[in-house]
């Protein structure tokens, strides 16, 4: 069986890594993308976001939502 949230869990690293995360009010959050030119509203407890992944792939946890996760250590990364 594949992971297919591996690649999203590196990108959201990467989000994360360059301070592209925002936390607003609880449990909202604002990701940029790596590019800076979009922005997208994350509801992290109840895994919901605005973006085109999460839209229209029906994927469970785009990775703006892991993002978000990862800033606010409701998703802990293993350690190596």
């Amino acid at each position: 069986m594949i992971n297919n949230n591996f690649p999203r869990m590196e990108k959201a690293i990467k989000l994360v890594e360059n301070n592209n995360v925002i936390l607003m009010l609880y449990p909202t959050a604002i990701v940029h993308s790596i590019d800076g030119l979009k922005q997208y509203k994350v509801d992290f407890v109840n895994e919901c976001c605005d973006c085109e992944d999460k839209q229209f792939n029906g994927v469970s946890r785009c990775k703006h939502i892991f993002a978000a996760q990862i800033k606010t250590g409701m998703y802990r990364l293993p350690r190596a």
